[in-house]
């Protein structure tokens, strides 16, 4: 019931407070969806609920039938700390296939859209992924990866990698110890990723073509795909 208020409240749905959603809710029963099936909705919603014009109903009456699968992912996600702002980024993204993104790859179809790693992780664990999986340890590879680019950097050393990893588990409450055994493979798969074992290519021209200045101006271009357009230098480690 508390969902369904929550989700009249949104954005979605203009003029209709906290307040009205209570009200209508109280008439509709939680299952909104259910509710409007009914042939004489709109009449008993104008009865019953105070200040409720035809004109406000049939505009709820729209956008429900519009946002059935922003609400299926919103019910999918609520129970894990996801609101219904992250569903509608979601389903802005990922329109009709939401859901099976979110079945297929819960950390990839979240981190797309910055929603919180916490949100995606618990969807996940429920969905039966691994803590090990590579759905779950490429979004904390990309996080990391993420972070040094912050700094300006297109490539970074397994050293630094270490060290932004640190962090970055404590930012996402990661509590697993991973083994650099497991995640080099994972990190060889990730797409615009390169582990370079020949210290000299960090003075090839390569570099001078790829500077985060240019990866800075095309963000939007790069943005939500995963993919790290900067390689990882293995001058620290030697890795199987």
């Amino acid at each position: 019931k508390q969902l369904t208020i929550e989700y009249l409240s949104s954005d979605l749905f203009k003029g209709v407070g906290p307040s009205t959603a209570k009200k209508i809710v109280s008439v509709t029963g939680p299952d909104i969806f259910e509710f409007f099936k009914k042939v004489d909705a709109c009449e008993i919603l104008m009865n019953q609920v105070p200040g409720m014009t035809e004109e406000k109903v049939n505009n709820i009456l729209v956008i429900i039938r519009n946002s059935f699968t922003e609400k299926k992912v919103f019910d999918m996600i609520s129970p894990f700390g996801g609101t219904f702002t992250h569903a509608k980024k979601i389903y802005d993204k990922y329109k009709v296939n939401s859901i099976n993104e979110l079945k297929k790859d819960p950390y990839n179809a979240c981190y797309s859209v910055d929603i919180p790693f916490s949100v995606a992780d618990s969807l996940g664990q429920s969905l039966g992924f691994d803590k090990y999986s590579k759905e779950r340890l490429s979004t904390l590879i990309y996080k990391v990866l993420q972070c040094n680019e912050s700094y300006g950097n297109t490539y970074i050393s397994l050293q630094s990698f270490h060290s932004f990893l640190s962090n970055v588990k404590k930012q996402l409450a990661f509590k697993e110890e991973i083994p650099m055994s497991i995640l080099a493979p994972i990190i060889m798969q990730l797409k615009g990723v390169k582990i370079i074992k020949d210290e000299n290519d960090i003075l090839s021209g390569e570099i001078i073509k790829n500077t985060y200045s240019e990866i800075f101006s095309n963000k939007s271009k790069y943005e939500g795909n995963r993919t790290y357009y900067g390689k990882i230098i293995d001058n620290t480690e030697v890795i199987d």
